[in-house]
C-alpha cells in the first residue's frame, strides 16, 4: 500500500539557510538508501493572515510497505545505519526549533480525482 508522510518542522532561529542546505542533502541521501521510502518533496510555508501555520517547512514523503510497522522500523534502523556509516548526513541537533519537528502518515480512503 502506498502511504503520504507528512514531516513539518521548523528551523532554528537564524538557522534557515543551514536548514535548507541539510534538506537538499538529506532528501535525496534518504530515498536513495531507503527500501520503503519512493520519493519525497519538500515545501515552504506561504505567509498569509489567512493561513498562519506554526511549521515553516513541509516534505510530503511518498512510502510504500505492505505493513506500515514494520516498514517504518526498518526504515529508522536503516537511518541509523547510514548515519554511523556515513552513508547519510544526521541533522545538527541544534538546527531546528525546539519541538518543531512532528510527523504523521497516512493512507487513501478513495481514489486520487484530478482533471
Amino acid at each position: 500500500m502506498d502511504y503520504k508522510l507528512l514531516l513539518l518542522s521548523s528551523p532554528a532561529s537564524g538557522r534557515e539557510r543551514e536548514f535548507n542546505d541539510w534538506y537538499e542533502l538529506h532528501i535525496p541521501q534518504l530515498v536513495r538508501s531507503s527500501q520503503a521510502l519512493v520519493g519525497a518533496q519538500r515545501f515552504w510555508r506561504v505567509n498569509t493572515a489567512a493561513l498562519a501555520p506554526p511549521y515553516q517547512h513541509l516534505v510530503v514523503a511518498e512510502f510504500r510497505a505492505e505493513d506500515l510497522a514494520a516498514s517504518w522500523d526498518r526504515h529508522l534502523r536503516d537511518f541509523r545505519a547510514g548515519v554511523e556509516a556515513g552513508a547519510l548526513t544526521p541533522p545538527p541537533t541544534d538546527l531546528f526549533e525546539p519541538g518543531s519537528a512532528v510527523q504523521w502518515a497516512f493512507e487513501p480512503v478513495g481514489p486520487h480525482v484530478g482533471k
